[in-house]
């Protein structure tokens, strides 16, 4: 995955959050925008996503079956990411 998402092996982390034992960050190159969400959890976890681009679509990267995730004007998302899962999201503006 990072050598087909550069953002992933090169970018800068950006607003990483923690909700209980899941947490997500950013990784950002250029145009392109690594979305992270890892659950350490044995239990679903709902994470409120924050500081994303406005309307930004998020595709799943890893695993590659899935729902987009969508921000809405102010950047703002919500995602439930399955118990002991990484999800791997990928925009590219």
């Amino acid at each position: 995955m990072r050598k087909v998402q550069p953002s992933l092996a090169q970018g800068d982390y950006v607003d990483p959050q923690v909700t209980g034992s899941a947490m997500s960050f950013q990784r950002v190159l250029g145009n392109e925008r690594s979305l992270v969400l890892i659950n350490y959890g044995t239990s679903a976890v709902t994470l409120n996503l924050a500081n994303l681009p406005a309307k930004a679509v998020f595709t799943p990267g890893y695993p590659t079956l899935g729902s987009d995730i969508g921000a809405d004007g102010n950047g703002q998302a919500s995602t439930l990411v399955p118990a002991q899962m990484v999800r791997v999201y990928v925009f590219r503006s």
